[in-house]
């Protein structure tokens, strides 16, 4: 078990079903994300409700997954391609053992409230592009499945072993790079 405190937060206090629900997950989720990753869990993780898939479990695991894995802390400018398909990774592998299968939280039921926000023109451009999660994630799992995730780790943990836009493309040399243990240039 985990020492992580977990705090969900519902500031319109509209779902207190729910943050009991979501507490209960990411105590369940916790030690296979560590087990899985290979990365400790932070102290504290604080988790916001906003709007999405409030009633798909899987989808709720997925999500709860992928920012427990994202609270690494790494500001990195150029960091999001890796840490999205960390986190990616991560929910698939742990979704997988803990489901059965890997969730898609595209495929869930969506809140009204999400659903009007995504029809707002431009919406879409906010934040990461599906493409990045998707290099991403095909970026970690080549890299866990040709190394480990001891390899994937340290550059978690140092910036400088973060893949230039060509390894992006080219996972086999970003590995190769990582395991003579030569930062970026």
């Amino acid at each position: 078990m985990t020492d992580t405190r977990f705090t969900v937060l519902d500031e319109t206090q509209r779902h207190p079903d729910l943050v009991k629900w979501i507490s209960l997950i990411l105590r369940q989720v916790a030690s296979t994300v560590n087990e899985i990753t290979g990365l400790p869990l932070p102290p504290e993780v604080r988790f916001r409700l906003h709007g999405g898939s409030l009633v798909d479990e899987a989808a709720l695991h997925q999500l709860l997954i992928h920012e427990l894995v994202q609270k690494r802390g790494i500001t990195t400018p150029g960091v999001t391609t890796v840490l999205e398909g960390h986190a990616a990774w991560a929910d698939h592998q742990v979704t997988t053992r803990l489901l059965g299968a890997p969730a898609d939280h595209r495929a869930a039921p969506k809140s009204l409230r999400y659903r009007l926000q995504n029809a707002l023109p431009g919406i879409r451009r906010l934040g990461p592009s599906r493409a990045a999660y998707e290099q991403g994630c095909r970026l970690i799992t080549e890299a866990v499945t040709e190394g480990s995730t001891d390899l994937v780790n340290q550059v978690l943990k140092d910036v400088t072993y973060l893949p230039t836009e060509a390894q992006i493309a080219d996972p086999a040399s970003w590995i190769h790079r990582i395991e003579r243990g030569l930062p970026s240039a």
